[in-house]
């Protein structure tokens, strides 16, 4: 009986050590190495460009097109809460920035009028 069990434990050794040398070969080296005229390298590194090219087509066909990205910046719900986002983090760092430099409530007169400008700029940015 012991001898039926050595034949499937030893297909099962064998096999798990040739998927791991696989999925290593898919990913290793990250370089190129030279040896003896010939080129190793593993098979996602040398072609990733490719990789990523088809991944970009594919996210821009079939998951978000430029056409959608478009759309929903032109709706004004959408530009206002990106320049309320941005005015928030400009004033946020203007907070934690000027008060080192400048003295007073300089940095409140250059934050209103530095959102203003922001709130200006970005409707035709967007």
């Amino acid at each position: 009986m012991a001898r039926w069990a050595i034949i499937p434990l030893t297909c099962a050794i064998i096999g798990y050590f040739t998927n791991v040398a696989a999925v290593r070969m898919l990913f290793r080296p990250r370089e190129a190495h030279h040896f003896l005229g010939f080129n190793f390298q593993g098979l996602l590194p040398k072609r990733q460009k490719e990789i990523a090219a088809v991944i970009g087509k594919l996210v821009e066909e079939q998951l978000l097109s430029a056409d959608d990205i478009y759309e929903n910046f032109s709706d004004p719900a959408v530009k206002e809460k990106i320049t309320a986002g941005l005015v928030a983090l400009l004033r946020y760092r203007i907070e934690k920035m000027l008060p080192r430099v400048l003295a007073g409530g300089i940095e409140k007169i250059w934050g209103d009028s530095i959102e203003k400008i922001l709130k200006q700029e970005m409707e035709k940015m967007l």
